[in-house]
């Protein structure tokens, strides 16, 4: 008997560009032929419905998720802020004592404010804002001026500013989204009503057939093969990702006369064995690549931006938050994602350099409470706290 294939274990699994990718394929298929659906156009609308709320909920999280402005305005202001520093530090080494003194003088204000660079973004804000108005105090204003950085001061405060903006609107892109609900919210709820609607269409199909109601197969029975060779195609590409098999006799397209088809509803999480975990000397950021470096970036970027690496060791465990990927140019010039990028848990602590070990760790990278990978061959970093 022709039914649609099982497709509980796919869609759980599916990233959420690719969930709403897969039934908007499906959409624009049915909708051509909405008026042959009959008395299953009810079920249909109910999916539809609440597919156009996921939709609406997912354009949302894409807006507040979009960090890659972000991070650049954030490293704008970071370069601005180490230019300073450094030319504060390099004036030391002058041979004009006035130029050596404005160095001195200066170094005590930097030396206050030497967590900017490691510090949460939000923290930076306030520090570097700080750092300012410290630099334009009287006491201090003329050797600003001594050592050329008055225009300096002046850009870093812009590049704060630019990155304040940008923050405050993915907050309050943030806060609709909790109003309306998210994405964890809301997929389960597409599932079922989409399961709703496929369960009637595999009875609507099964009378059709037992009736002898050709035009009726013919209608219930382009559907179900559409929907199966769509949810062939994203068992393949999923498949590609993860590593599992994609052959045998689940999941097929074609006529769907398996009353076997499909499988369970446990979803596959994907393991990839770290390549290497590189400390640069800063020690602000560790970037993490592994072995099938393909594999590794189809699987997370972007989405595990905004999410979580997770490190346990046999006596502690790590959350370090993940602002990306480290991008290279590849042979053509295109920017492809090369390194996971995360970074210490909170302004108070630093990686060590080089890299120091306290034995294999435990590793995963969650979003939303869901484990995208879990991770072999890491080991857990030696991190140093000011607390």
């Amino acid at each position: 008997m022709k039914t649609v294939n099982k497709f509980h274990k796919l869609i759980y699994r599916v990233r959420n560009g690719d969930h709403y990718e897969f039934y908007d394929e499906i959409i624009s298929f049915v909708q051509e032929r909405i008026a042959s659906l009959g008395d299953l156009l009810k079920l249909w609308t109910v999916f539809v419905t609440v597919f156009q709320k996921e939709d609406d909920i997912y354009k949302r999280s894409q807006k507040s998720a979009e960090t890659g402005d972000i991070n650049e305005a954030n490293k704008d202001r970071l370069d601005q802020y180490r230019l300073i520093r450094g030319t504060v530090e390099t004036a030391a080494f002058s041979k004009d004592p006035a130029v050596r003194q404005a160095a001195v003088k200066l170094s005590l204000v930097m030396n206050n404010f030497k967590a900017v660079s490691s510090a949460s973004m939000t923290q930076a804000s306030a520090l570097i804002k700080n750092l300012i108005q410290d630099l334009r105090r009287p006491a201090y204003a003329p050797y600003v001026t001594t050592l050329a950085l008055t225009a300096a001061t002046d850009a870093l405060e812009q590049y704060n500013d630019a990155f304040k903006a940008l923050y405050k609107e993915r907050e309050h892109s943030q806060g609709e989204a909790i109003l309306e609900g998210n994405m964890a919210y809301i997929r389960p709820l597409t599932d079922k009503a989409f399961t709703d609607f496929t369960e009637a269409l595999d009875g609507f199909y099964a009378v059709a057939k037992v009736s002898g109601n050709t035009a009726g197969m013919e209608t219930f029975g382009a559907i179900i093969d559409h929907i199966n060779f769509v949810i062939h195609n994203y068992s393949n590409i999923y498949a590609r990702i993860t590593g599992a098999s994609s052959d045998g006799s689940k999941n097929k397209p074609g006529d769907g006369d398996d009353d076997d088809a499909g499988g369970g509803d446990t979803p596959s999480i994907p393991l990839f064995h770290v390549a290497s975990q590189e400390v640069p000397e800063s020690g602000e950021v560790m970037y993490v690549t592994a072995t099938d470096a393909a594999a590794f970036a189809a699987a997370l970027y972007p989405a595990a931006t905004g999410g979580s690496l997770i490190l346990k060791s046999a006596a502690e465990e790590a959350i370090l938050p993940i602002a990306g990927f480290k991008m290279e140019a590849d042979g053509d010039g295109n920017q492809t994602p090369a390194a996971l990028e995360a970074a210490p848990p909170s302004a108070n602590r630093y990686f060590l350099s080089p890299l120091l070990s306290e034995g294999p760790a435990e590793a995963r990278i969650e979003k939303d409470g869901a484990v995208l990978a879990r991770l072999s061959g890491m080991v857990f970093p030696n991190m140093y706290s000011f607390d």
